[in-house]
């Protein structure tokens, strides 16, 4: 994930005339990302991370259609294997990977970060 001060320092750079290839070459962020970064609003404050979230930055998440149904499963079932629900999720058709739903990023409970959530994994 590229940060917010990277994200800051690609949109500065650009707006101060550089090149993508410039930029690619003093951030080591690849051209791709520079240019999805240039269709992002502007980082008025590159440490708020809840001013990131509200911008959609980053790739958008694969669990997120899944979300209510993850959220019932570990209601019903809190203590159940994260292999479990990845099984569950897929009968249903679900097409991630167990990183998606099992880990504490996407997890229902626990800390919020930028609409997503973090407890221990199992």
């Amino acid at each position: 994930m590229i940060g917010a001060m990277a994200r800051h320092r690609v949109q500065v750079l650009r707006a101060a005339g550089k090149t993508l290839k410039q930029i690619v070459a003093d951030t080591g962020v690849s051209q791709s990302s520079v240019q999805r970064i240039e269709r992002e609003r502007a980082i008025a404050e590159p440490g708020d991370l809840l001013q990131a979230c509200a911008r959609g930055v980053g790739r958008p998440s694969m669990v997120e259609p899944w979300r209510e149904r993850l959220a019932a499963v570990l209601a019903a079932e809190p203590e159940l294997e994260t292999l479990e629900i990845l099984h569950r999720l897929r009968e249903q058709g679900y097409r991630g990977g167990k990183n998606s739903p099992g880990t504490p990023s996407n997890r229902t409970s626990g800390t919020v970060r930028c609409g997503r959530s973090s407890s221990p994994s199992r």
